[in-house]
């Protein structure tokens, strides 16, 4: 036997498997760990925006489908005050046109409210216009 091939019978005998699966898996082990921690944090930040995000967006859209609704109903009221014959109903139809505008304004900024106003002075018109033609 050359003088290399006992050197390495040598090392053979004093390098365990143990040993070397300790020094590369604990630094890999730390290493993932440390790499998780990071990603972890980024997935509960994100849980939380998007529960805060989900809490305030869910009133805003329940809002925006109220006034849908209260804008289809005030169409509706319109056009029955403008083109009814039956004065009872073209009374009922500006109630209706009116109390759906004056409850639009508790929830809308300065600036439309200001058009909403603009918007009752136009039905008190309208009303007065039918009342004055139809007798009602």
């Amino acid at each position: 036997m050359n003088t290399i091939e006992k050197k390495l019978s040598q090392w053979r005998g004093r390098i365990k498997l143990k040993t070397v699966a300790l020094w590369v898996m604990i630094p890999l082990c730390l290493l993932a760990g440390l790499c998780t921690l990071p990603i972890l944090r980024f997935m509960g930040e994100l849980g939380d925006f998007s529960t805060s995000f989900r809490t305030r967006l869910i009133p805003q859209i329940l809002n925006t489908q109220a006034s849908f609704v209260n804008l289809e109903s005030l169409n509706r009221s319109i056009a029955v005050l403008k083109y009814s014959t039956d004065n009872e109903r073209a009374r009922r139809a500006y109630i209706d046109s009116w109390s759906v505008v004056m409850e639009s304004l508790y929830d809308r900024p300065k600036a439309t409210q200001d058009l909403l106003y603009r918007m009752a002075d136009d039905l008190n018109g309208l009303w007065d216009v039918r009342r004055d033609r139809g007798g009602c």
